[in-house]
């Protein structure tokens, strides 16, 4: 799984650790590859109030699945 962020933070063992800590005024972008769609739903519970989407090929095949937080959302 790969997290897009300013200051980008990227995690391959998401299990590892709690929640990003928010930064002021960024939100959060998650990209969930194929072989981890295991971690959807831990992300949607740990993130709540995100987008899911879901990026495709030019020919409409899937290549991942996004999960976007919005700036101000799940702010501590």
């Amino acid at each position: 799984m790969a997290v897009v962020a300013a200051g980008i933070h990227h995690d391959t063992q998401p299990t590892s650790g709690g929640p990003l800590s928010p930064m002021s005024g960024k939100g959060l972008a998650f990209l969930l590859f194929p072989g981890n769609e295991q971690y959807r739903e831990m992300v949607r519970q740990r993130y709540p109030g995100g987008t899911e989407g879901e990026v495709r090929n030019p020919v409409g095949r899937h290549v991942f699945y996004t999960y976007v937080v919005e700036p101000g959302i799940n702010s501590e």
